[in-house]
């Protein structure tokens, strides 16, 4: 018997082993196992185990080394899980170790990886206590009552000692031994249980398509505040109840807090959580949950794609037009295709559920590819919010961060106990920083970007690499006390409405105020708990959130994203704006939301306002097949970046020159990318586009191989790119 391994090296290729006969009954596909691999041990997993003429054939040709040994019995990856990891790597040109990489958290494979074992201390029930001693009987009642627990916090709560619970178990009263004890993420928080709610009719119309017979994917076009979580709920327990997993995906950490919580209430102990914020000992826990079955429903970004959920039956990816989905290092995968993929390779349904969906998703319902199940009505007695678009170019309101219409909004959500979101995509005091004597703008030299004041800390910081100073007090080119703060960001906007409504209770989120762990719950929670009139943030807060007391969000500055050089621009505007305003009137009070803008009559602006999604899709789509732009065809961008600034503009030239003949492939030029220089690296870009992802897979090979750039170079192919700055 042999096996064909997958080493943990980026070597993108199997290398094949002998089996020692007294492994062969245990060995299976998916195991890690421990191999020889040159003068060093390394760690891989078993791709293929080949018996018969194939393996004697094998063995004629090479000289096999044995495996070493089997690390874990239970397989990491299941069959179809192999094959969708190769089918990643070769659609995304990554090496095969790359993708095998992500698809298991570090944390679980750390040779050092372990549970957390403690003392448990079981009652025995059923015994007589007559022979026991007063104190013991009253140790033994209470270990009842309380069914047992963990040692130290036993003796904490009975006021004993551990000898004291030695003493009842000898006694034959008690059971002390070790046990895994799981590191909830949860924090042991109380969540209260829920049941299935009733569904209105276009909420019972979408459940029926995603249950039904039809193997194709589902998109979930569902208005903002349309129920669509509900229904996400209602499908994954009938899917349980046929002895079938699931998994949620979710955008950004941002909305994990709020949709676990949605989700433990209705299935409990069932659920794991899967993200980035987890301890390493979280993140081993739940993984290995949801491997045993003990956790039958995955819940998480991304990466969650991969949750080893058994007998999977169902994917939802909520928010499907979510950048974030699309993981940009190596493996360069997008996280909603993986899932359509899966669900292929595993008969599993698939649900992309949007209120906003991406022009690529809907394209595929005009082709036939995917089932649209459409829901157009709040749930409960919601409506859509009235929008309302104001011209900051009007006298009364250019150069200042609030209208009058803004400012008066506010002050009747404050004088009705109402609540009220500002969204601001920029985070910072001010986005730079100019001396007004000479004209020179403090930039991060490694960047070439001008650096943004940060008030909280009182420095300047480059969103880019990281890389901070003090503010000085004089222009270091003039040495002019003249600097000027230019812009805002959400600590200026933060500041500014502190000084209009003195008496608000305003909470800020965005990067700087959730850096450490459970901030997220906990601004969230408190403005749950209405606890803060205002909640000022970013694009984290303009999505999946559900607060019944909001009834204004205010959109302070709608242009930013529009003036992006990417060909998505408009559609992300359009998306975003629908998507925050859509965070006003979810409950029986009556919603507001007012966009402020320089360019009021720019379509995906009024588009948004009018939450017409339709006629927006089919005027991008036009422009889109004119231009020749996704979803009209597959795009990639060969991105290269260098320190040395003439060698990557040589090679980048060269590589459009070499690709420009392929057949089928229409090849830009090579020009520098939109953030030209980062973090000391200097950056281009080759747009590539044609009707088949194949051409533009088999151009790269070629290339790659034929002119393989030097160590001073670093080329990556992305696939599908969903930026192109």
């Amino acid at each position: 018997m042999l096996v064909k391994v997958a080493i943990d090296l980026a070597l993108d290729r199997l290398f094949t082993y002998a089996v020692p006969v007294e492994l062969e009954k245990e060995l299976a596909v998916g195991q890690l196992l421990s191999v020889p691999f040159g003068w060093r041990t390394a760690r891989g997993y078993a791709f293929s185990i080949l018996t018969g003429e194939e393996a004697r054939q094998e063995e004629q040709n090479l000289k096999l080394k044995p495996i070493l040994a089997i690390v874990d019995k239970s397989p990491f990856f299941s069959t179809a899980l192999l094959q969708l990891v190769q089918e990643i790597a070769a659609y995304t040109v990554s090496p095969l170790e790359s993708v095998l990489k992500a698809a298991i958290p570090a944390a679980v494979v750390k040779p050092n990886a372990r549970p957390r074992e403690r003392i448990y201390v079981d009652p025995v029930p059923g015994k007589d206590p007559a022979a026991l001693t007063a104190r013991q009987q009253w140790l033994y009642a209470q270990l009842l009552r309380l069914d047992g627990g963990w040692l130290g916090p036993l003796c904490t709560e009975l006021k004993t000692t551990a000898a004291s619970l030695r003493n009842l178990s000898a006694a034959g009263f008690a059971t002390i031994a070790p046990r895994h004890q799981r590191r909830d993420p949860l924090r042991c928080g109380r969540i209260l249980p829920s049941h299935a709610l009733a569904l209105n009719a276009g909420q019972a119309a979408a459940l029926h398509t995603i249950l039904s017979d039809d193997p194709r994917p589902v998109l979930l076009h569902g208005i903002t505040g349309s129920g669509k979580t509900e229904v996400y709920l209602q499908a994954i327990a009938a899917e349980l109840e046929r002895g079938r997993g699931a998994i949620v995906m979710v955008p950004e950490i941002s909305l994990t807090p709020q949709t676990v919580q949605r989700f433990v209430s209705r299935f409990g102990n069932q659920i794991a959580v899967l993200h980035s914020a987890l301890s390493d000992g979280e993140r081993y826990d739940e993984w290995h949950r949801i491997r045993s079955g003990e956790a039958r429903v995955a819940v998480g970004p991304r990466s969650a794609v991969f949750a080893p959920v058994r007998n999977l039956g169902l994917i939802v990816v909520d928010e499907e037009h979510e950048t974030s989905y699309k993981q940009e290092e190596q493996p360069r995968y997008h996280a909603r295709d993986v899932a359509v993929l899966r669900g292929r390779l595993e008969g599993t349904r698939v649900v992309l559920g949007s209120a906003t969906p991406s022009l690529e998703s809907w394209m595929n319902v005009q082709k036939g590819k995917y089932v649209l199940a459409a829901m157009s009505q709040r749930a409960g007695n919601a409506s859509l919010p009235h929008v309302q678009i104001v011209d900051m170019n009007a006298p009364q309101d250019r150069g200042k961060i609030f209208s009058q219409t803004l400012l008066q909004a506010i002050q009747s959500r404050l004088d009705n106990g109402e609540q009220t979101i500002l969204f601001l995509n920029r985070r910072g005091y001010s986005r730079s920083v100019t001396c007004e004597n000479c004209g020179h703008t403090l930039a991060c030299e490694a960047c070439d970007l001008p650096y943004t004041y940060h008030r909280a800390d009182n420095c300047l910081r480059c969103h880019i690499c990281g890389r901070w100073m003090p503010v000085p007090s004089v222009c270091p080119q003039c040495h002019s006390k003249a600097l000027s703060y230019k812009g805002i960001g959400t600590q200026r906007a933060e500041v500014a409405l502190q000084a209009c409504f003195k008496r608000a209770r305003i909470l800020r989120m965005d990067a700087d105020s959730t850096s450490r762990k459970h901030s997220h719950d906990d601004i969230l929670g408190a403005f749950r708990r209405h606890e803060a009139d205002i909640l000022v943030g970013t694009q984290m807060i303009a999505k999946g959130l559900d607060f019944p007391n909001v009834t204004l969000v205010g959109v302070l500055n709608a242009d930013s994203s529009l003036n992006m050089p990417d060909f998505r621009a408009a559609e992300r505007t359009f998306q975003l704006l629908a998507q925050v305003s859509g965070r006003a009137g979810r409950s029986e009070l009556p919603g507001t939301a007012v966009i402020q803008t320089y360019a009021p009559d720019e379509p995906a602006i009024v588009f948004a306002a009018r939450g017409d999604y339709a006629a927006f899709a089919r005027q991008e789509l036009a422009a889109r097949k004119e231009g020749f732009f996704p979803p009209y065809c597959h795009l990639a961008s060969v991105n290269l970046r260098s320190k040395n600034a003439a060698l990557v503009s040589a090679w980048a030239d060269m590589y459009a020159k070499s690709l420009a003949p392929a057949p089928g492939l229409t090849t830009g030029e090579a020009a520098p990318s939109a953030l030209e220089k980062a973090d000391g690296w200097y950056r281009w870009q080759i747009v590539l586009r044609a009707e088949k992802p194949g051409t533009i897979i088999q151009a790269w090979r070629w290339l790659a191989k034929e002119r393989p750039a030097p160590k001073e170079l670093k080329v990556a192919l992305d696939m599908d790119a969903r930026t192109l700055i």
